[in-house]
């Protein structure tokens, strides 16, 4: 396979730029270009100097030698200086300064103060940068360089290259991701503005893999990778290393929390969190004897394992919608069978070609509410967007759109009178309306996502076959999941996708439940371990058959009957032979749920009759308690990962399978009182 013809070239040694830097060995080498060490004959002294890419227009050249002079403008002691920068023929280039020694990833064994030192310097580094209004963007441990200063290393930041002034978006000159997946923050992934916040997180990925001995996510390709950023819950480092110190850890989680504004503010508010860490490897106390809430945070959730095939699959579908030929896929499975979690994959993989997404859902309790995943999706997209962006999308079709979601009416209103309409023709001014809005905002590919289309109303159903009709020559895919043992032939999704299918508008991908060896590679997954016994992962299957869901529930019911534990560093089982293992998703759920305290089960009960999604302040209204014995009944359904915090103030059940089985439970006459009580508190 031939070179880039884009990508820098590979200096031969005696090149000479701009008739003065010539060039030596290569050094490295990263996303942005080749790092040559190089001899400057004016002021006759070495540099490093890196080739960078090509693929550049004038105006990308033109910023990129503006950044790079705002990054040479900077003196630090911590940062890696950079001297020049300019163009030789078509390849661009910056002169930094050499720093003989190596990389943070080359460092052998540090000890916590010396982890916590060298930090401490990058972090006065980033001060600096982020004073002056650069991002560094990449930061990992093969650009944190360590040279030896009075018998002690010392960090210095390098490869401002790819920095960033301000805070605008942030793709690539090539439209592709900047920066390193394993150490990228999720806002910088999604090419969003970002702040000193990103660089942050980065950090907080590096001191991650320093405590632990590996990075916090990590996947097959980059994809994976930047999903679980955005997605999987963090597994704490002193799962990998009992003697990490607790504060310490405290301060890399923070420093990883998946929104900025969860992170702390500033390089200098974590330098003071981080000095305040400082402890030796003696000072740390003892890790004790976790109980069953602290070892389910030690449980490695939301990987994506297996499903190989049928990701390829729909990445393949996705490209086709991105490019032009609109159409529709549908996940079909058991419960628990990972629709939801293949379906999140995609659309991470859309928001990172720029796509925009959309998703809403049907719910079981919800089923008569019209158009309810439209109008989940429209209020999503209608939360997010600036009042000028609403103004431009919807202008001509904001009264029909109000009527799926009256938000926009109080964000663009007031609306003037329109002259009535048979009820057939308000139904299509309303389809049309959707599809012209759909259109809008596709200019760059739009996905939208229906979950659990198996309790979606009549309406919809056909709101989705009036937009396949009118969106196949659009970059447009709708995703659609739904359970297959919902379904009978009298149900109305049944004879929408045999209509679907007959009109050749949908591609349905079934997914089946996980074969032995993907069983094994899952709980591996969840234990974050190379492999399990063979015996203990049979007995898991035997009774699971490979529900992903069913599979996280048993074991974590296990770890809450001692009969998982961990011992030391590793995960460790009773013999398989004496493993109680629940017979069923229900059992599972249920053996979990009888350990929560009394106060903490009946929240949950009046919160499934809220929803699948409910807010503090519904549940508090309902239920009768102070904030803070609600505060602390939320805090225990959390870790026992039965909910989890959703946006603002709202909560949601981590799975719909939860809350189907709370509310299940509760005997028809109490759940008529607990609707009874919403309705007077709302």
């Amino acid at each position: 396979m031939g070179a880039d013809a884009n990508a820098p070239p590979g200096a031969a040694p005696g090149r000479v730029l701009a008739d003065r830097y010539e060039l030596g060995a290569e050094l490295g080498r990263g996303a942005a270009g080749v790092v040559h060490r190089a001899w400057d004959r004016v002021l006759d002294r070495p540099v490093a100097v890196k080739l960078l890419d090509r693929r550049t227009d004038a105006l990308d050249r033109d910023r990129l030698l503006h950044e790079a002079r705002a990054a040479a403008a900077m003196s630090h002691p911590h940062i890696v200086g950079i001297h020049d920068a300019g163009e030789d023929g078509d390849t661009p280039y910056l002169v930094m300064e050499l720093v003989e020694g190596s990389n943070l990833r080359q460092l052998a064994a540090p000890d916590w103060p010396t982890i916590v030192r060298l930090a401490d310097e990058v972090l006065q580094a980033l001060e600096h940068a982020h004073g002056r209004g650069l991002i560094h963007r990449d930061l990992k441990p093969e650009n944190i360089l360590i040279e030896t200063a009075g018998g002690l290393p010392r960090a210095r930041l390098a490869d401002f290259s790819v920095a960033r002034v301000g805070t605008r978006r942030t793709a690539t000159l090539d439209g592709g991701i900047v920066g390193t997946p394993l150490y990228l923050a999720p806002e910088q992934a999604l090419g969003e503005a970002i702040d000193g916040r990103a660089d942050l997180y980065s950090l907080g990925a590096v001191l991650y893999e320093l405590a632990s001995g590996r990075p916090p996510f990590s996947g097959a390709d980059a994809l994976v990778v930047i999903a679980e950023h955005l997605h999987a819950p963090l597994v704490p480092p002193r799962t990998w290393r009992s003697d990490v110190p607790p504060m310490l850890e405290a301060v890399i989680v923070r420093l990883l929390a998946k929104r900025p504004e969860d992170r702390f503010a500033d390089a200098a508010t974590t330098r003071a969190a981080l000095l305040a860490a400082l402890l030796t490897g003696d000072d740390a106390p003892a890790m004790s004897a976790p109980g069953a809430p602290m070892l389910l945070s030690q449980l490695a959730r939301g990987r994506l394992v297996g499903r190989r095939s049928e990701l390829d699959r729909l990445r393949g579908i996705l490209a086709e919608s991105l490019g032009g030929r609109g159409q529709m896929v549908v996940l079909s499975g058991e419960p628990g069978v990972g629709k939801s979690r293949l379906a999140q994959e995609v659309l991470v993989q859309a928001r990172l070609a720029g796509a925009k997404v959309l998703r809403g859902g049907s719910y079981e309790f919800e089923a008569t509410t019209p158009y309810l995943p439209f109008a989940e999706a429209l209020r999503g997209w209608i939360n997010e967007s600036s009042d000028d962006v609403l103004r431009e999308a919807t202008a001509d079709i904001a009264p029909d759109l109000a009527r799926l979601a009256p938000e926009l009416a109080e964000r663009v209103g007031p609306f003037p009178e329109r002259p009535a309409l048979t009820p057939g023709e308000e139904r299509m001014r309303l389809y049309e309306a959707v599809a012209r809005l759909f259109r809008r905002l596709a200019t760059r590919g739009l996905v939208v996502f229906l979950d659990d289309l198996h309790w979606a109303d009549q309406g919809s159903l056909a709101l989705v076959h009036s937009l396949l009709r009118q969106v196949t020559a659009d970059r447009i895919l709708i995703l659609g999941a739904y359970r297959e043992v919902e379904l009978d032939r009298s149900h109305p999704l049944a004879g929408a996708l045999v209509e679907w299918n007959r009109e050749r508008l949908v591609t349905r991908l079934a997914l089946g439940r996980l074969s032995m060896e993907e069983t094994r590679s899952f709980l591996a997954t969840l234990f974050g371990q190379e492999t399990v016994g063979d015996a203990f992962a049979r007995a898991i299957h035997r009774e699971t058959e490979g529900n992903p869901f069913f599979l996280e529930e048993v074991v974590k019911a296990l770890i809450e009957q001692g009969q998982i534990y961990r011992d030391g560093n590793s995960w460790m089982s009773d013999t398989a032979e004496n493993l109680a293992i629940p017979q069923s998703v229900k059992e599972a759920i249920g053996r979990r749920l009888d350990r929560l305290s009394t106060v903490c089960l009946e929240a949950l009960h009046l919160a499934a009759a809220l929803g699948k999604v409910f807010t503090f302040a519904e549940l508090a209204a309902s239920c009768g308690r102070t904030e803070d014995e609600l505060l602390d009944v939320l805090d225990e359904a959390a870790r026992a990962q039965l909910v989890r915090s959703d946006s603002g103030e709202s909560f949601a059940f981590t799975h719909d399978k939860i809350r189907e089985v709370l509310y299940a439970e509760t005997n028809p006459v109490r759940r008529r009182r607990q609707h009874l009580k919403i309705l007077d508190a709302m």
